[in-house]
C-alpha cells in the first residue's frame, strides 16, 4: 500500500500441467456397400484402386496407399503422459480515488509450460506420440479490471472484465487456429 488511494500488489503462481491418455483402437472396419459391406481400410482401398471411374493416377495413389496403410494399422494402443511446469508473475493496482469508488486492475503474464511426452510399454497411437518429445503448451496472459461504485448505503454497482492475450501464447502451432 502506497498510501490510502493507491495500492500495488505482486505474486506467482505455479502451474502444473498433468494429461494422462490410454485407449485402444482395434478392428476398425469401413462399410461401403458397392465395394462389399464391411471390411478393413486395406481391403477397402484396395477395391477403391480398381474402380475403372478412377483414373490411371488415382488408381495408383489409392494403390499406394492400401499398401502404405497395411492391417496393422487398424489397431492402436496409447498409453502415453505429458507433464510440464510453468511460473506466472501477476502484478495488480488497487485505486480509491473516494470513499465510494475502487478501481482494480491485474496483469498475468503468459505462463510458459514446456511439456515433456513419455510413451509406457511402446504404445504411442501408430506413432503420434513420441516418447521424450518436449513442445510448448503456454496458457494465455490475462489483463482484467473491475470498478465498484457505492451509490447509497445500501445500493452499489460493480462492473467487471477480463481479456485473454492468446495471441501472445505459444501452443506449439495450435496458437494459429484461435
Amino acid at each position: 500500500r502506497i498510501n490510502k488511494a493507491f495500492a500495488i500488489s505482486g505474486g506467482a503462481r505455479f502451474v502444473y500441467q498433468y494429461q494422462y491418455a490410454e485407449s485402444v483402437l482395434d478392428q476398425v472396419e469401413v462399410y461401403h456397400s458397392e465395394y462389399g459391406g464391411w471390411q478393413s481400410p486395406e481391403s477397402y482401398l484396395q477395391s477403391v484402386a480398381v474402380d475403372d471411374r478412377l483414373d490411371v493416377l488415382r488408381q495408383t495413389v489409392v494403390t499406394a496407399l492400401a499398401e502404405a496403410y497395411g492391417a496393422d494399422a487398424t489397431n492402436a494402443e496409447l498409453d502415453a503422459s505429458r507433464a510440464g511446469i510453468g511460473f506466472t508473475p501477476i502484478i495488480g493496482i488497487h485505486i480509491r480515488p473516494s470513499d465510494r469508488v475502487n478501481i482494480g486492475l491485474r496483469y498475468e503474464h503468459n505462463t510458459a509450460i514446456s511439456v515433456k511426452t513419455t510413451v509406457n510399454d511402446g504404445k504411442d497411437a501408430l506413432g503420434l506420440y513420441v516418447n521424450g518429445e518436449e513442445f510448448r503448451s503456454d496458457l494465455p496472459g490475462v489483463i482484467a479490471g473491475g470498478l465498484h461504485y457505492d451509490l447509497s448505503d445500501k445500493i452499489d454497482i460493480k462492473i467487471g472484465g477480463r481479456i485473454l492475450l492468446d495471441k501472445s501464447a505459444d501452443l506449439n502451432g495450435r496458437d494459429s487456429l484461435i
